[in-house]
Formats: structure tokens, C-alpha cells, sequence
């Protein structure tokens, strides 16, 4: 007996309804309907269209998968390179030379081969003495050395307080040894050209000053432009 309310079983219709053209009493079941005839031609097409569609969809598939692997590893390698050259100091092989001969001419081969400092003062007002190094291929017709070089690259001590301030830093005069010729404002970069008429096959060491009080370093004193 059908609970009040509840919908009609399926195949069967209240009160002994048309269903499919049929009249069909109470309790009486639906005339099966005989399965739609195929041929086997057109069954082994679909069959065959079925199986390239799948084939299409698996490649897909798998190229989608293989791109989104290789831009996650490309996206990795950048950032990773993005941090680490963020974080990289300048190498030894970034300060360069140039050996000069009488007539201004580079001659042989030239390598910075090192750069250290001697500090002492107190906050906002250090002094640094600075000695350069060089190897010369050819020290016979050398007279000279032109120099590119990062001071903050330097190793050294210091007997001083407080930090060091690149802001406000000039070269000063002191022995002659080195002439700059590029701005105080470049500082920690520095160009510039050693004294003239050593012996550079003893490799000796250029020496100059540096101040980080550059603002109360009278301007005669300095030698940066």
C-alpha cells in the first residue's frame, strides 16, 4: 500500500495511467522495451573515436603537467639566484689594474693581488690607512699602475669605535703614493693612478688615506674630485 503523499513508483502511474502508450492496471509491470539495434561498423568507430579521444586528452595531460614542473623549477632557480646575488660581495677578480709603461700605454698583464686597511678614530670620524698589492707580467717597462678597485672588498683592523660611515668618505693627502681620480661621492669606488718609477717586481704596497668625516675634512685635504 503507497504511504498519502508519496510520488508514484517508477514504471507506474495511480489509478492505472497511460505510461508509454500502454495502459497499464495497478500492479501490473511495464512491457520491456527492446534495446536499440547497432551495427558493428558503426559500434568499432565509436569505439575507435573513444579511444583517440582519450589518447588526446592523456597528452594533454601529461604536457600540462611537465610545463607547470618546469616553470616551478625555472621560478626556484630565479629566485634563488635573485637572493644570492642579492647577497654576493663584490669578488677579488672585481678590482682590476693596468700596467703603464713611460708613454701611458698598457703593458703586460696586471692583478690586484691585495687590499687591506688600518682603522682607528670613533663614530663619524675614522681614518683608514689603505695598502695595494700588485702582480705585474712585465715589471722592466712598468712605470706605473691604474687602478679600479671597491674598498669595501679590503680586509684589515681597527683599534676604533663605532661603525664606519661609506656616506660621508673622502681620500686624503698623504704620501703621494696614489692619485684618485674618480668623485668622493663614489666611494667605496675608486680609480685612480700609483706613483710613478718603482720597482714593481718586488710588489710593493701602494699606501693612502681615507676619512669617514668628510664634511669636516678641510677640502685642500682631500684628494677626491
Amino acid at each position: 500500500m503507497t504511504p498519502r503523499g508519496a510520488p508514484p513508483v517508477d514504471g507506474a502511474a495511480p489509478g492505472g495511467a497511460a505510461v508509454g502508450g500502454t495502459l497499464l492496471g495497478v500492479g501490473s509491470l511495464p512491457t520491456a522495451v527492446p534495446a536499440a539495434t547497432v551495427s558493428p561498423r558503426l559500434g568499432f568507430r565509436a569505439a575507435l573515436a573513444v579511444a583517440l579521444v582519450g589518447i588526446l586528452l592523456g597528452g594533454i595531460a601529461v604536457v600540462s603537467a611537465t610545463s607547470a614542473t618546469g616553470a616551478a623549477w625555472t621560478d626556484r632557480g630565479y629566485a634563488s639566484a635573485a637572493v644570492s646575488a642579492g647577497t654576493w660581495a663584490v669578488a677579488p677578480g672585481g678590482n682590476t689594474c693596468v700596467a703603464l709603461n713611460g708613454g701611458g700605454n698598457a703593458v703586460g698583464t696586471c692583478r690586484v693581488t691585495s687590499v687591506r686597511y688600518e682603522e682607528w678614530g670613533s663614530a663619524g670620524n675614522h681614518t683608514r690607512n689603505y695598502y695595494m698589492t700588485f702582480a705585474v707580467s712585465q715589471p722592466g717597462p712598468t712605470r706605473s699602475i691604474q687602478v679600479d678597485i671597491d674598498l669595501s672588498t679590503a680586509t684589515g683592523t681597527t683599534t676604533g669605535t663605532g661603525s664606519w660611515n661609506w656616506a660621508n668618505t673622502a681620500t686624503l693627502v698623504s704620501t703621494g703614493q696614489f692619485t684618485p681620480s674618480s668623485t668622493c661621492a663614489g666611494l667605496p669606488r675608486l680609480q685612480g693612478t700609483t706613483i710613478s718609477g718603482w720597482d714593481w717586481a718586488t710588489g710593493p704596497a701602494v699606501y693612502f688615506t681615507v676619512t669617514d668625516n668628510r664634511s669636516g675634512a678641510p677640502v685642500a685635504t682631500q684628494t677626491c674630485r
